[in-house]
């Protein structure tokens, strides 16, 4: 699916968010190669995470969510 325009710019900092968070959650900073953690959208998990062998993690210990803060109504 290709995205355009202000999605295109939210999938970018969803995604770097996502990775930011997974990062962390390791406590391992950018030592880890970013090119080998992805996420897909969709389906019944929302978010799942996806990582390459040199990541040396299990990636269903991870669970991700995203919120839309947009869509908060503040009172």
């Amino acid at each position: 699916m290709t995205l355009h325009g202000e999605k295109k710019i939210d999938r970018a900092l969803s995604l770097w968010t996502l990775k930011e968070a997974y990062i962390k959650g390791r406590g391992l900073g950018l030592s880890l190669p970013l090119k080998y953690i992805s996420f897909l959208f969709g389906g019944q998990a929302g978010v799942s995470l996806r990582l390459d062998p040199p990541i040396g993690d299990d990636p269903s210990r991870w669970q991700f969510g995203l919120l839309d803060y947009a869509a908060i109504v503040w009172r």
